[in-house]
């Protein structure tokens, strides 16, 4: 009995540890995704303000 409810125990723990693995990897590939849609838009604002300089000194 005794050890039916700890085996029952460290499968709950396998199951949680599976599910907060799972949980950081999807966190940690929408954080690279953010990343780099934050880098796609700063160097579009700099070309585009870099354009707008190259017009204005013309």
């Amino acid at each position: 009995e005794d050890l039916k409810s700890k085996d029952i125990e460290i499968q709950r723990a396998h199951e949680i540890r599976e599910n907060t693995d799972r949980e950081i990897e999807d966190l940690t590939a929408s954080l690279f995704e953010s990343a780099h849609s934050m880098v796609e838009q700063a160097k579009y604002a700099q070309a585009n303000a870099e354009q707008k300089l190259k017009t204005a000194n013309q």
